[in-house]
């Protein structure tokens, strides 16, 4: 994917958070991903702003990751 989806609040040129999360989370998040992650996995990842930790589960969407989890929080991310 070269672009992020339509909605996202961008955090960066790679990462996109959807709806109330935050971008410190969603950064965290993209930097919590392993290089060579595929399918289904599950990443951990500090929240600055609430100062909790969460488990996001994430797939790879079409060309793209999106991780969900936590508050209903959702990142996606471009690599």
């Amino acid at each position: 994917a070269d672009m992020l989806p339509v909605g996202d609040s961008v955090c960066s040129s790679s990462v996109g958070a959807v709806g109330r999360t935050s971008c410190p989370f969603a950064r965290e998040v993209a930097n919590a991903i392993p290089d060579d992650a595929q399918g289904g996995y599950e990443v951990n990842a500090h929240s600055p702003v609430t100062g909790k930790d969460y488990t996001m589960k994430c797939r790879t969407e079409e060309t793209y990751p999106t991780c969900t989890g936590g508050g209903a929080a959702e990142v996606h991310i471009l690599r």
